[in-house]
């Protein structure tokens, strides 16, 4: 199993990086949708209990996640490969 983080600032093409992968049969998670918490206008933060339960739950295959928050970090040990 690998994981692989894509990451950047917004408008690098995070996303459309992650429409390929998908187009060519790779599993993808787009961290900008659903998995971030707090209010608007406020740091962007991964909401760790989902992010972890995605980490422990791939098991087959190379998983590509795509995203930048400000408490990335913490997981960066649990990636392959950091992208950005």
């Amino acid at each position: 199993m690998t994981v692989v983080l894509v990451t950047g600032m917004s408008g690098t093409g995070k996303s459309a990086a992650l429409a390929e992968l998908a187009r060519r049969g790779h599993r993808v998670v787009d961290t900008d949708y659903g998995w971030t918490e707090g209010e608007p206008g406020s740091e962007r933060l991964w909401s760790e209990d989902r992010i972890a339960a995605l980490l422990d739950e791939h098991h087959d295959g190379v998983l590509f996640i795509s995203g930048c928050a400000d408490n990335q970090g913490s997981f960066y040990r649990r990636f392959d490969a950091v992208v950005l």
